[in-house]
C-alpha cells in the first residue's frame, strides 16, 4: 500500500524525534552521564537500581513504539529483556501500546533540565578547547568553575555537588559572572577548565586528593571506598 504526502510527512516526524531521542537526549546526554553510576555504585544500591529501573521503562516503551517498523530489530530486543508480570514475552508484536503517563508531564522540570542541558554544551565545548590545547586529555581530568548570574546562577549553586557527574569531570564549582577570569564564554555561561593536580581514582577514574589515603585502598579514592564499604 503506498502512503499519501501527509503519511510521508508524518512518518518522517517520527522517525526525526525517535534519531534525535536516541543520539541526543540519550546518547549524549543521559546515558553518558549515567554510565559512571553502573560502573561504581555497588549492584544494589538505590544509585545503580533506580538507573536500571529508568532505562528499562524507557526501553520497554521505545520497543513496542518502533515494533511496526523494526519488527525484527524490536523482536530480538524483546526476547533478551526482561518484562512485566502481565506481558506476553513470546513476542512484542502481542503487546499493546504504551500509554501517557500524565505524572511524567512536569513542565518546571523540563525548563530546569533544559537549562542544564544549555549550561553542558557551554561546559563541552570548553572542554573540547581544553583538550585541543593540551590541557587536558579526558574530562575527568578537568576542574571546571561555572559563572553564571541571576536565575541560573541560583539553579547551579542548587545543584552544585551533581555538576562535575553531570560534566563528567573532576570537579565542579559555580560563581558569579562577575568573578570570571580566564574563561570561554559561551550562549549560557563563561566556564574556566584547568587541569585537576591530584592522582586519578584507579576504580572510577576521578582526580582526587583522596586517592590512596585510607589503609588497605591503594589507588582509589575515599568515595569509592565508601561505596564499597557501605
Amino acid at each position: 500500500k503506498s502512503i499519501n504526502a501527509y503519511e510521508a510527512y508524518e512518518f518522517h516526524s517520527l522517525y526525526n524525534a525517535t534519531l534525535n531521542f536516541c543520539i541526543v537526549d540519550m546518547s549524549n546526554f543521559y546515558l553518558d552521564i549515567l554510565k559512571s553510576r553502573l560502573y561504581t555504585e555497588k549492584p544494589d544500591s538505590f544509585e545503580r537500581r533506580s538507573a536500571q529501573s529508568a532505562m528499562y521503562m524507557i526501553l520497554n516503551a521505545m520497543v513496542k513504539l518502533l515494533a511496526p517498523v523494526l519488527a525484527y530489530t524490536c523482536e530480538e530486543i524483546w526476547k533478551f529483556m526482561p518484562h512485566l508480570a502481565d506481558e506476553d514475552k513470546e513476542s512484542v508484536m502481542f503487546s499493546t501500546m504504551p500509554e501517557v503517563n500524565a505524572e511524567y508531564n512536569d513542565a518546571a522540570l523540563e525548563e530546569k533540565w533544559n537549562k542544564i542541558i544549555d549550561v553542558r554544551t557551554d561546559v563541552n565545548k570548553a572542554l573540547e578547547l581544553a583538550r585541543n590545547e593540551k590541557t587536558i586529555g579526558k574530562s575527568l581530568d578537568a576542574d571546571v568553575v561555572v559563572y553564571a548570574k541571576g536565575e541560573l546562577l541560583d539553579l547551579l549553586k542548587s545543584m552544585e555537588s551533581e555538576l562535575a557527574e553531570i560534566f563528567i569531570t573532576s570537579k565542579a564549582q559555580v560563581e558569579e559572572s562577575e568573578k570570571a577570569q580566564d574563561a570561554v564564554d559561551g550562549d549560557a555561561v563563561s566556564v574556566k577548565v584547568t587541569a585537576d593536580p591530584h592522582e586519578k581514582c584507579g576504580r572510577c577514574w576521578v582526580h582526587s586528593e583522596t586517592v590512596g589515603t585510607i589503609e588497605g585502598f591503594d589507588g582509589i579514592c575515599a568515595d569509592c571506598v565508601k561505596k564499597l564499604t557501605k
